[in-house]
């Protein structure tokens, strides 16, 4: 456990930056951590009268890669799959969605974050 957190509790601490960073850029919250069988989607944001189903990745270290790089083919299969889910369940079908990625680096030492937003990471 490097920098003081747990895994689990980074992983919910790096999900309240991702939000507030969204906020600041307009998006407003929706719902967080929206579980199904199958899928859990991090944030559910609008920006504009776009949903957006955002997946969080946080990390203390690099070694094993970028945060961003834990998100495989697989995963997007999965976070399309719970976004439609929602969707359905929430009759939005005729509405714009996007599936979105917060990555985000903890530098303990220095007390930095280093956060990158990558928009519209495929329907696929």
């Amino acid at each position: 456990m490097e920098g003081g957190l747990s895994t689990r509790a980074l992983g919910k601490q790096g999900e309240i930056w991702a939000r507030d960073f969204l906020i600041k850029k307009g998006y407003l919250p929706v719902k967080e951590n929206y579980c199904i069988r199958g899928g859990e989607i991090d944030l559910i944001m609008r920006d504009g009268e776009d949903w957006v189903f955002i997946e969080v990745k946080t990390r203390y270290t690099t070694v094993c890669g970028l945060p961003e790089t834990a998100i495989d083919w697989r995963k997007k299969m999965h976070l399309r799959q719970t976004a439609e889910w929602y969707a359905h369940r929430y009759n939005l079908i005729d509405k714009t969605f996007r599936l979105e990625v917060v990555a985000i680096e903890v530098d303990g030492v220095r007390r930095k974050l280093t956060v990158r937003h990558y928009r519209n990471v495929g329907w696929e």
